[in-house]
């Protein structure tokens, strides 16, 4: 039997380069929505590129390798955007990144 504890990862969520400000507005708060309920709220914001589109959170998941499966009948995604995730283990280490790295210290 697999390990069924949570996995702290990082999923990285990179929308196609042609979206706009009014797909970025509509569709940002569905993926956002999307990472809340597979995470059961345990989520922080790891990054955000200015235009938006490119944006990352730390979450807590029992099994990271049905993200992807559940990621690709979230809402807010089309044809085009990108995503990757990968656990977060014990062997980090960070400066500067303080709600970020808080949320993994506490996690």
């Amino acid at each position: 039997m697999g390990d069924t504890a949570a996995k702290r990862c990082l999923s990285i969520i990179k929308l196609r380069a042609d979206s706009n400000l009014q797909r970025i507005q509509t569709d940002i708060p569905k993926i956002v929505a999307f990472i809340r309920r597979f995470s059961k709220d345990q989520h922080e914001l790891a990054f955000r590129s200015n235009d938006g589109l490119l944006f990352g959170f730390f979450l807590k998941v029992a099994i990271p390798q049905f993200l992807q499966a559940e990621f690709e009948k979230c809402e807010g995604i089309v044809t085009g955007d990108s995503f990757l995730v990968f656990e977060a283990g014990p062997l980090l280490a960070g400066i500067g990144f303080s709600r970020a790295w808080t949320w993994l210290e506490r996690h």
